[in-house]
């Protein structure tokens, strides 16, 4: 028998109520009855046919010789009963032989179609390449794969497709392996196909046809009456295969975390843009999921086998990262698998968007069931703070951590936070909320269509959700009980606001309270068109507690067991001390009470709970060259970060860090002298010097070493009087720099020259007089009033740009701090400070 169309049992499961039989279904041709019974002619609706018949030859190949046409196509295709139920995802070999001309050609997911048909296609290009067309006419349409195909020649070709997978053998060689991010044309049988262009010849012959159907699922059919038997010829017996049931496997599951929680040393500290998702993992001290994973591991299912962890980049826009999901489940998951074709997930908070983004963008491929824990279908307001007052939103938390941790690392290249997150974590706007949550104070709502940011992709999410068959996928779990924010009361921004780009459409007095998990309020935990699971749980103990592991295990139909539910641990994010080193190297903190702490492949310290004390810090560096350390002290009252940039010149490097947790801004490095700030300053300066190398940099170095002698000579009022020209010098180099980053770092010396004046002064015999400092804070409030009146009226007529707002910004910031250290009695540090402000308002009035 030439033709052979066969079914092969390939999975058995029994269900409570049903039972349902996977066959795999295959049929074959090798021509070798020299006809084309089963096989029809299709000609493209929108091309020239090409008059060229299709034949078998002497050799028993079906072909095609197209002689001395330019511009034609034409394709044959298997009839339906010859294709049988193979259906969508399947895998087609045969033998390919070029003979002539320069277009061979074969197509699969082939579907006649007006004004054109559809298809993707292997089109080979001889003598070189081949390409696979019609991938995505919306962006990458076609892939091109190097090559070195000859006339003349056969070649054993396999295409596997499933769903969105195109994996591709020659010679039994995997050439190329491509996930399609829409996949346009999902359904439809194989097409051998012949085209020419510029030259017109084309001679191309098939054999040795073979397509298998992926795992397609058929359900047991239901009896029917026996219809009176029609006498028809007797059929050729084909032989039945013994059918052996295969044991049943278990759906795949893939939790994804929520915003924040995962972490990638090169892309939240280093801001690298593109790091691939395989290179993401969970903070160290993230736990929320350790209870989750493992009662799900309890149940019998195997990490990396059944049981998924997606890490994924939350800076970045939700539909991206749905595209990366589709990849990690075609390329991780269900990679090499032939005993399942579904997934479930669990997507907590900012992973339930991932996982909905994924479903609706994908129309459910794969999906067999999505889960939410507490996340925003309809946005939430906390993110507002975020994207228009460059704030961390939310309740201080872990993930409100690491959000600072962002902020901090990232914000020397921008000009305020607000343009630092805009720029690197677009996600952001992703959570806006898509209801009217802000709240004049004349109790008018703002429309937040009509406000001057609007998440349209969350708005068309929700739109295109109810009446979805999708619907039935998908479910949520929602957080109650907790006065959570729904939205916030509002009032005008001031110039200062508007000049920062803060507030565009009000700033925020009050939050609005309804019912929530603390961080998501009831009604946006719920699913367009559907209702929620509903627990009296936070947002975070949603998934780390036992009531809410145990409701996710339920819903993902894991059979009930007492003894498999594990809870995770509750981590203390306050008050805590961060080391990061920002450089190739390791770090090695140790505390007061003498235990050490290494950095790992983070290269992160995390301490919390922190006493008070010293803390030494010693780094050792991979290469020479520069190095970056953050150092961030979290209270629940107020944050303090440092960033301390050096050259490796002494190996390891060894700091002593003084932190107070009950007054963390007077937390120091130890210094006795004045000279290790005045280091710190004069790395700054090398910094400096690399993006812009001039004499006046290399000035300012010899200043801060003159100065460096004269503390040693214990000559501390030439050193103080030194330290404060250096001050005004930087004041000199921000003032002809437009660049943020010169700018920032140009301020963050001022500050370690600051703090080396305060310690050098120290050791003047003298302290300046009170009443002068009091006579000279009343003069500066003056000066304020006149530069804030003069600031807003240049604003109001735009001739001043943020630059302006933030040195005044930092003015106010120095001048609360110089009165603070004279109600202290530190007479110098108040002097100092003083004249830091007096430079900033000077700054903030410069027009350019």
């Amino acid at each position: 028998m030439k033709k052979k169309i066969l079914f092969i049992l390939s999975l058995i499961t029994f269900f409570v109520s049903s039972k349902k039989i996977l066959f795999a279904y295959s049929f074959t041709d090798n021509f070798e009855d020299g006809n084309l019974d089963g096989w029809v002619r299709v000609d493209d609706p929108d091309r020239t046919p090409c008059s060229a018949q299709w034949i078998v030859n002497s050799d028993k190949m079906l072909g095609i010789q197209v002689l001395n046409q330019y511009q034609c196509t034409t394709n044959i295709v298997p009839n339906d009963y010859l294709w049988g139920s193979i259906g969508n995802n399947y895998t087609f070999e045969f033998d390919m032989k070029f003979v002539r001309g320069t277009d061979h050609n074969v197509a699969f997911r082939f579907s006649p179609s007006s004004p054109s048909n559809n298809w993707y296609d292997l089109h080979f290009q001889c003598p070189g390449d081949f390409i696979i067309e019609r991938l995505n006419p919306n962006g990458e349409y076609n892939k091109n794969i190097v090559g070195s195909y000859q006339n003349g020649q056969t070649y054993h070709i396999k295409i596997v497709i499933f769903y969105n997978n195109i994996k591709v053998y020659v010679e039994n060689v995997l050439v190329k392996d491509y996930t399609s991010y829409v996949d346009i044309f999902p359904s439809g049988k194989i097409a051998l196909r012949a085209t020419t262009g510029s030259d017109p010849i084309s001679e191309t012959w098939f054999d040795n046809i073979v397509v298998t159907s992926i795992d397609e699922e058929i359900p047991t059919p239901t009896p029917t009456s026996t219809p009176t038997p029609i006498p028809t010829q007797t059929p050729t017996l084909i032989p039945t295969p013994t059918l052996t049931p295969m044991p049943s496997s278990k759906i795949p599951i893939v939790v994804i975390p929520g915003h924040g929680a995962c972490y990638n040393h090169e892309a939240i500290i280093d801001g690298k843009e593109n790091v691939p998702q395989e290179e993401w993992g969970l903070w160290s001290f993230v736990h929320d999921y350790d209870g989750l994973l493992k009662s799900i591991e309890n149940s019998g299912y195997e990490e990396n086998k059944d049981l998924f962890l997606f890490c994924y980049d939350w800076r970045k826009k939700i539909d991206q990262t749905a595209d990366v999901l589709n990849d990690f489940i075609v390329n991780k998951v269900l990679k090499d698998r032939t005993d399942v074709d579904r997934i479930k997930i669990v997507g907590h908070s900012l992973g339930g968007l991932v996982g909905r983004s994924f479903a609706q963008k994908y129309q459910g491929a794969f999906l067999e069931k999505l889960i939410t824990v507490g996340s925003p279908h309809s946005g939430v307001p906390q993110v507002y703070y975020a994207w228009e007052g460059g704030e961390p939103p939310g309740e201080k938390n872990l993930g409100w951590l690491a959000w600072q941790i962002l902020i901090q690392t990232q914000k020397r290249n921008f000009a305020t936070n607000v343009e630092t997150i805009r720029n690197i974590a677009p996600s952001t706007l992703d959570l806006f909320p898509t209801y009217n949550f802000l709240v004049n104070q004349d109790y008018s709502e703002k429309v937040f269509q009509d406000m001057n940011w609007f998440n349209n992709w969350l708005n068309n999410l929700n739109n295109s959700l109810p009446g979805s068959e999708l619907l039935a996928k998908i479910k949520a779990i929602s957080g109650q009980g907790i006065d959570t924010p729904r939205g916030y009361w509002i009032e005008e921004r001031s110039w200062l606001d508007a000049l920062l780009g803060k507030w565009q459409d009000g700033k925020p007095t009050e939050p609005i309270h309804a019912n929530g998990d603390s961080t998501v309020w009831e009604d946006s935990s719920r699913i367009p068109g559907e209702n929620p699971e509903v627990l009296s749980l936070n947002h975070g103990n949603l998934v780390k507690k036992e009531a809410g592991i145990r409701k996710i295990l339920q819903m993902l139909e894991i059979p009930e067991n007492e003894n498999v539910i594990e809870e995770s641990q509750t981590l203390l994010a306050f008050p805590s001390l961060l080391f990061i080193l920002g450089s190739p190297g390791s770090i090695t903190v140790t505390d007061p009470n003498g235990f050490s702490y290494s950095g790992g492949a983070e290269k992160m310290v995390f301490l919390s709970p922190v006493v008070s004390g010293n803390y030494q810090i010693n780094i050792n560096p991979i290469i020479n060259g520069s190095y970056k350390l953050f150092v961030g002290q979290e209270t629940d009252e107020s944050s303090h970060w440092l960033t301390l940039d050096g050259e490796l010149t002494v190996l390891p490097i060894s700091i002593q860090f003084n932190f107070n947790k009950y007054h963390p801004k007077k937390s120091t490095f130890l210094d006795p002298s004045g000279n290790l700030y005045l280091n710190l300053a004069k790395d700054k300066l090398n910094l400096l010097k690399k993006q812009s190398k001039n004499n006046f940099l290399n000035n300012i170095l010899k200043k801060i070493d003159f100065t460096k002698k004269l503390i040693e000579s214990q000559r501390y009022l030439e050193a103080s009087n030194s330290i404060e020209v250096i001050i005004k010098e930087f004041f000199t180099l921000r003032a002809s720099n437009s660049s943020s980053l010169v700018r920032n770092i140009s301020f963050e010396a001022i500050e370690f020259l600051v703090k080396s004046y305060e310690i050098v002064s120290a050791g003047l015999k003298y302290s300046p007089s009170g009443k002068s400092i009091e006579a000279e804070i009343s003069n500066l409030e003056k000066f304020f009033k006149l530069t804030e009146s003069k600031l807003a009226f240049f604003q109001k007529i735009k001739i001043i740009k943020e630059t302006n707002g933030v040195s005044f910004e930092l003015a106010q910031i120095n001048f609360l701090k110089a009165k603070e250290a004279f109600s202290q009695n530190n007479l110098y540090l108040s002097r100092i400070l003083i004249s830091v402000t007096q430079s900033l308002l000077q700054e903030s009035l410069k027009i350019k």
